[in-house]
């Protein structure tokens, strides 16, 4: 069985993050595996693992036929082509459209909105006619299945796990020092954490904020730095852009936040949990799913600002067992499970 793991570029995100340990997952265990990606860039391509031969595209003109029959093939030479990203599957698609390939396609969809436009469904069911589909959510099962009427039997749900790639510090950090991380980004809701330290200050004088993430929407950043300096906040909250390891800096910290309004996972709550860092979550996504009845005090429904302020001064307070909040993690987070559950779907079709 000869796997090939696609996708646009390897830049930090949720869906790059996936694919890389998935496949470095596949290749570890022996399945013979190889990535492609459309550009060779992005910080997360050092960490693909050094044994995963590396396809790189090169596509400059997005529709250049030469590239786009390229693309089938290099993809006619593997038994099972995993995508990953919506818009991915449809230049795969074509690909396939206008330069046939036998290999059968599973598509990963990491992304968080099911659209129900008749134009969008039809689309989707031409789309994901003959391929399997993967989705990180129990929304996405019932869209695929009942919206996008696909066969039952196509559908599966592949929840999102990570890797602990650093242990966790034995000690618990003192103090009152906040970390969000995220991509900068309208969606992921940046402001509100800002607005949130601006609030904290008054009982907290001493709170700090750092932000790990990329910035994607350089408009939506200078929205932020301005909001940080009308409220005379930058002592108080720094950036950092460009760090790949995550774990290993979050024993500096004693509360994470995450305040995006919508997502699938979302990762970096697992990435807390791994280190035993408690955390203040909106509540979303498939891992709250999993976590809330654990861990209700580390889930808020609103965004009620006083409520936010007062859970955070709790549970930057409460005494907790960071040991609880690791075992915690392994318990919902198997890689193994995580890759058998992987092969039982690839061996469904191959």
């Amino acid at each position: 069985m000869r796997v090939i793991h696609v996708i646009d570029t390897l830049n930090i995100g949720g869906a790059e993050r996936v694919s890389v340990m998935l496949a470095n997952l596949l290749i570890d265990h022996g399945v013979n595996t190889s990535f492609l990606v459309f550009k060779k860039e992005g910080t997360l391509l050092n960490t693909l693992d050094s044994r995963l031969p590396l396809i790189d595209l090169n596509r400059k003109i997005k529709w250049n036929l030469l590239t786009v029959r390229k693309l089938s093939l290099i993809l006619s030479e593997f038994d099972i082509v995993h995508i990953h990203m919506r818009h991915v599957l449809r230049y795969v698609i074509f690909s396939r459209l206008l330069f046939r390939f036998k290999a059968q396609i599973v598509f990963h969809d990491h992304f968080n909105q099911y659209p129900v436009s008749f134009f969008k469904v039809f689309q989707y069911k031409y789309l994901l006619k003959n391929c399997v589909y993967v989705t990180v959510e129990e929304k996405g099962v019932l869209w695929a299945i009942q919206t996008l009427r696909l066969v039952k039997e196509n559908v599966f749900k592949l929840s999102n796990i990570i890797q602990r790639s650093s242990l966790p510090s034995s000690s618990q950090k003192s103090g009152n020092h906040l970390v969000l991380v995220s991509n900068i980004k309208e969606e992921k809701n940046i402001l509100y954490a800002v607005e949130l330290i601006f609030a904290l200050k008054r009982d907290i004088p001493d709170i700090h904020l750092t932000i790990y993430g990329v910035v994607y929407d350089k408009q939506y950043m200078e929205i932020i730095e301005q909001k940080i300096k009308d409220l005379e906040l930058s002592m108080a909250i720094m950036f950092v852009h460009d760090c790949t390891a995550i774990q290993a800096e979050l024993f500096k910290f004693s509360l994470g936040l995450h305040v995006s309004k919508k997502e699938t996972g979302p990762l970096v709550l697992a990435e807390y949990l791994s280190q035993g860092l408690p955390f203040l979550s909106f509540s979303t996504g498939e891992i709250f799913e999993r976590l809330n009845r654990h861990i209700p005090d580390f889930f808020i429904d609103n965004f009620n600002t006083k409520e936010w302020c007062g859970r955070i001064q709790q549970l930057l307070v409460m005494s907790y067992n960071k040991s609880q909040l690791t075992e915690l993690f392994e318990s919902v987070n198997s890689p193994e499970k995580y890759l058998q559950q992987c092969l039982s779907i690839y061996l469904k079709i191959y």
